[in-house]
């Protein structure tokens, strides 16, 4: 599975985003992590908010079967494929 990462500009993250995403390629070591590439084309986008105000939540430059709003530790916690 490809997966897209997009971040917001964590202008006031409440967690380390960075952190969550290492944790999240730990649980799923056989898909395939990338930022997300303009255009690109992913099985699933994941945008990875810092705060719950989740300004990146309306991101749609690249292709994407999915699209996952990640705005805090338990939604992550929560992440199923």
């Amino acid at each position: 599975m490809k997966v897209g990462l997009k971040f917001c500009g964590g202008c006031n993250p409440y967690y380390d985003r960075g952190r969550a995403v290492r944790n999240l390629k730990e649980r799923f070591p056989r898909y395939f992590f990338e930022a997300v590439q303009k255009e690109g084309c992913y099985d699933v986008v994941l945008l990875i908010c810092g705060c719950t105000r989740g300004c990146v939540e309306h991101y749609r430059e690249a292709e994407a079967d999915r699209y996952i709003v990640l705005k805090d530790r338990k939604e992550f916690a929560a992440l199923s494929f």
